[in-house]
């Protein structure tokens, strides 16, 4: 005779109640206790071995010692996992002020920038490695360049390399007009026009109530009459913008201590714009092509009427008037 399938379940139940004994393990709906291992002793060994180095490398450091100290800080950053978080933050931290110390300013730079990576909540020490990146990234923006370092990468090159990381890391932290504000020097400082204004734009927009969004919009205007008054410049359009800007800076900022130096540099394109225009007239001039070299010769009477080419222009436009009549 076949048995049941659900007799032996029923059955040990029944019993287990008859007997007043508790379902054994295996029983349906039993429940398995979580178990947690206890830490080996070879872990606990190696952990109290990590905080025994964390002291001696804090002892080295007290006592002067900052390349031993270093050296025991770097064993200790390869093994987080054997110290706390804050412990961990603490020597990244302390490795990156010590390397920065020695004059190993890019080691301390990627030291500070793993910690920020690694732990974006670093409280205090993530405002504090921010300042120092940018202390770095300011030395390397003034620091002049070697035969060596104009070959293979300037040190403006690499300053506005560490300026975009910072911005990376933190865009709308506390120190990130001064570090955008920074770029925009770097790449000026390389003759990249075009980036330089286009960061400067950017620090306007993304930090209007900075201190530093006004002399950002005095530093484009600067850039574009540098190249505008450069002897090799023959762009009438980059002199134009030069002056535009400067005569927005002086509607927005009426009051600002540049003004006479403001009113000093629009005199000055305008006199490059003057001598630019009387050469293009001449020009047309010596191709016979009369009535664009009068258009030309007018335009820079209606700009100047007192100065070497307005006097100059002023007689050529009676002899074309004759020839154009």
């Amino acid at each position: 005779m076949r048995k049941n399938p659900l007799f032996f379940p029923v059955f040990l139940l029944f019993m287990c109640l008859v007997s007043g004994r508790a379902l054994p393990s295996y029983a349906v709906g039993a429940r398995k206790e979580a178990v947690h291992p206890k830490p080996s002793a070879k872990l606990l060994e190696r952990k109290a071995a990590s905080h025994s180095l964390l002291e001696q490398a804090e002892k080295d450091e007290k006592s002067g010692k900052p390349r031993q100290a270093i050296r025991k800080y770097r064993l200790l950053a390869r093994r987080p996992s054997l110290l706390s978080e804050q412990e961990v933050l603490e020597v990244h931290f302390r490795l990156a002020k010590l390397l920065q110390g020695t004059n190993r300013l890019q080691q301390a730079f990627d030291v500070y920038q793993t910690l920020l990576k690694r732990y974006p909540r670093a409280g205090k020490h993530f405002n504090d490695s921010i300042v120092e990146q940018i202390h770095i990234a300011n030395f390397y923006l003034e620091k002049p360049d070697s035969i060596v370092t104009r070959i293979l990468m300037s040190h403006r090159a690499t300053a506005q390399g560490m300026y975009e990381t910072v911005l990376a890391s933190a865009p709308y932290g506390d120190y990130a007009p001064a570090a955008q504000f920074n770029l925009c020097l770097a790449h000026e400082r390389q003759g990249h026009v075009r980036e330089a204004v286009q960061a400067y734009q950017a620090l306007s927009e993304k930090y209007p109530n900075s201190r530093l969004a006004g002399d950002a919009q005095y530093q484009i205007a600067y850039v574009h009459m540098r190249v505008g008054l450069s002897n090799r410049s023959q762009d009438l359009a980059t002199l134009s913008r030069a002056r535009n800007a400067f005569q927005d800076y002086l509607l927005q900022y009426p009051k600002t201590k540049h003004r006479a130096q403001i009113l000093k540099n629009i005199e000055r394109i305008s006199s490059k714009e003057v001598s630019m225009i009387y050469r293009i007239a001449t020009f047309y001039d010596h191709l016979r092509s009369y009535r664009s070299a009068y258009i030309y010769y007018k335009e820079v009477l209606q700009r100047q009427t007192a100065s070497r080419e307005a006097l100059l222009a002023r007689a050529r436009i009676k002899v074309l008037r004759n020839k154009l009549a």
